[in-house]
């Protein structure tokens, strides 16, 4: 038993399925953020419709008629089961399961999901190719596409953290922190990125700690998650991590491994024409939400810098705290907030950990290049939500800020802590994986009370 308390990847794996499949069947369907257009975008890549369409100025892709019909029996919005009569019940799942999935097709608008690769669905994709063997249900298929979300994320999990040189109980926290595992186990882009990056950044580390030099093999395998990850959202700038390998590593691959970072460019070179290409073919897909305008907000930017900035330091005054509890989690479609406690023991177990961690042998984190990628990615995301949620002219606080759109640099994050703050491991250490244990525990049975509450009628 002891044995397997010292595997966090092992911990990590039990926890994501068993947990995982709990929240997959007490979370009732359209209630992860998005998550109504990501089931309507996967229908249509497994489908094989792998770039979206434009009618009427609306973006997305056509999928079964009776798929309306299916998600008003699931109203996306949290607040709509306030009302007890629009709770869940076995009645309510039986007639659901009845919805089958036909041969006529719709029209349905997928938002900002119609401009994301067939990349970032391959899990739920495959899923739903999977499940129409088997069955017409359209509520069966939602399922399937799930499980099959949450066995990647929880297959990369595992193999991040059995990868990963140190801060391996952290990475653990990150994946199974309530907002992670829903992300992972909805039908979502998210998790994807979120998987696929935990894998990138602790394979980064590994190589980059071993005290060889890196094989072709190891090579190609980055370069292959780099070129998957950029395909997600226009994720690209997450693979520039990679630019903290020490050159060396590369040595045995290139003869001028030394000459300005040549190694890098090259392996980041597909991830970066991939993304320029898929930018490319669906740039007339692009349709502007809450009457944004992104060539007259780059105006307004130019012309009222001090504007914008008062605006960003205003909205992250008043967000702050909003962002760190969304980060760890707030459930449903963002309605349902945990207990103040559980935002307390998820951070006290995450600097626990990070204060009782050992140091990498022969190993130097460079701190200068990590606070730089960081930073960059966190601006990234505000420049994003400022051309894709504010009116032009538009000043004071803006809409849109939430955590999650900060989790795959929470490992970085940390990282970058490990290698500034002083650290003491000691003998309490060996307590550390019983008091994770003890806060998962915790933290999930709040999650699952919420959840049970707030869609499931008592």
């Amino acid at each position: 038993m002891e044995r397997i308390f010292n595997k966090p990847e092992v911990i990590f794996s039990i926890f994501s399925l068993v947990l995982g499949i709990m929240l997959i069947f007490i979370t009732p369907p359209n209630q992860a953020p998005d998550e109504t257009f990501h089931f309507e975008r996967a229908y249509s890549v497994a489908q094989g419709h792998f770039i979206a369409q434009k009618v009427n100025n609306h973006s997305g892709g056509f999928a079964p008629c009776n798929l309306g019909s299916f998600q008003e029996k699931f109203p996306e919005k949290s607040k709509a089961y306030k009302n007890a009569g629009n709770k869940i019940n076995a009645n309510k799942l039986k007639k659901a399961l009845t919805i089958k999935s036909n041969k006529n097709r719709c029209f349905y608008d997928q938002r900002q999901q119609a401009l994301y690769s067939p990349a970032a669905y391959i899990p739920n994709s495959a899923g739903i190719l999977v499940s129409k063997i088997f069955t017409d249900s359209i509520y069966l298929i939602f399922i399937t596409a799930r499980i099959f979300s949450l066995l990647f994320y929880t297959i990369l999990g595992y193999l991040a953290i059995k990868s990963i040189p140190f801060l391996k109980e952290i990475t653990m926290l990150i994946l199974l922190m309530p907002m992670s595992l829903t992300l992972g186990m909805s039908v979502s882009s998210d998790g994807v990125l979120i998987a696929l990056f935990t894998l990138y950044f602790a394979k980064i580390l590994e190589y980059s700690a071993s005290p060889n030099p890196m094989n072709k093999k190891q090579f190609l395998l980055l370069a292959f998650l780099a070129l998957w990850i950029a395909l997600i959202k226009q994720s690209f700038i997450l693979t520039l991590f990679a630019f903290f390998i020490p050159q060396d590593k590369f040595k045995n691959l290139f003869k001028n491994y030394n000459i300005c970072f040549l190694p890098v460019i090259v392996l980041l070179l597909p991830a970066f024409l991939s993304s320029i290409l898929w930018t490319t073919l669906i740039s007339d897909l692009y349709v502007p939400l809450h009457n944004a305008n992104p060539q007259l907000q780059m105006n307004f930017l130019l012309n009222h810098p001090l504007s914008v900035l008062s605006s960003f330091v205003e909205t992250w005054n008043i967000d702050f705290l909003l962002v760190i509890k969304s980060l760890i989690g707030h459930l449903g479609a963002f309605y349902f907030p945990l207990g103040n406690y559980v935002y307390f023991l998820y951070l006290s177990a995450f600097f626990i950990n990070l204060f009782c961690s050992s140091d990498p042998k022969s190993f130097k984190l460079p701190v200068f290049q990590l606070f730089a990628l960081i930073f960059v990615y966190c601006l990234f995301i505000n420049i994003v939500l400022y051309f894709s949620w504010v009116p032009p002219g538009a000043s004071g606080y803006w809409e849109g800020l939430q955590g999650r759109y900060f989790i795959p640099v929470l490992l970085p994050f940390f990282t970058l802590l490990f290698s500034i703050l002083p650290r003491n491991p000691s003998r309490l250490t060996k307590f550390v994986p019983f008091f994770n244990l003890f806060v998962l525990l915790i933290v999930y049975q709040n999650v699952l009370a919420i959840l049970f509450n707030a869609y499931w009628r008592i």
